[in-house]
């Protein structure tokens, strides 16, 4: 492992050059180090690959689950529609909408997910950035996409858990607090937030905040604040969203 000197405050420090496995393993066990080494030298491929396809590898890897979730997703929706507005389809209709819907998900979740990665990276670099943070974006495109190792690991797990159980939690994540809250909450306000709250999404953001702590050498407490701030504001969407869902199921 080599090592390269960085300016930072008008003093000097060592930052490790990690290699790429390093990287991986760092992340997990310790981000604070790993993250000032990506933050110094950030490398663009890997976090676009990994934020794009986490979630798509469950669905490829977990295929004929995928399908038999599409499959139940597409059979509420046809009795919504028959019950409010009396259409009916034919099982041949059935199949290629099952079809299209399946590959239509593979296509837009990478899509989405990327989106969502970039606009969050720029929302939080331009809120850096107004507390005088420091690096380019580039750095913090790097430190949050390198955060969905954590992504990468809860979808290793569920797709082994799935053998056993024969479900890819798509609904409920696998360690969300949603999981021990009764049935008939789901399409709540209450059951969307919780939903949210779960082991990896929390170890998510920690290390998205340690990462963006490295980026811009702002101060912890205000980085991890912000983070915080953002995290709350998804649970929020996602309540909004799954109550929107309740009152339409």
């Amino acid at each position: 492992m080599d090592n390269l000197n960085a300016n930072v405050g008008g003093e000097a420090v060592v930052v490790s050059n990690m290699g790429f496995f390093q990287k991986i393993a760092g992340v997990i066990f310790s981000p604070g180090k790993t993250m000032r080494s990506i933050a110094e030298r950030p490398k663009i491929l890997f976090p676009l690959l990994l934020a794009a396809f986490s979630q798509v590898i469950v669905y490829l890897v977990r295929y004929p689950l995928y399908q038999d979730f599409m499959a139940e997703t597409l059979k509420k929706s046809m009795e919504i529609q028959k019950t409010k507005f009396n259409i009916e389809l034919t099982p041949q209709q059935v199949d290629q909408a099952l079809q299209i819907q399946s590959i239509s998900s593979l296509v837009a979740t990478p899509i989405m997910t990327l989106l969502v990665w970039l606009i969050g990276t720029a929302v939080v670099y331009g809120l850096l950035k107004a507390f005088k943070g420091q690096g380019k974006f580039k750095s913090y495109l790097a430190v949050t996409g390198y955060a969905y190792i954590i992504t990468l690991l809860y979808q290793l797990i569920v797709i082994a858990v799935s053998f056993f159980t024969g479900s890819l939690y798509l609904m409920v994540p696998l360690t969300s607090l949603a999981s021990l809250l009764p049935a008939d909450m789901a399409g709540t306000f209450l059951f969307g937030v919780i939903k949210g709250i779960d082991l990896f999404s929390i170890w998510f953001y920690a290390v998205i905040a340690i990462g963006l702590a490295e980026a811009s050498k702002v101060k912890k407490t205000t980085v991890y604040t912000i983070v915080g701030i953002v995290f709350a504001l998804v649970l929020l969407i996602a309540g909004a969203g799954e109550m929107a869902q309740g009152m339409y199921m």
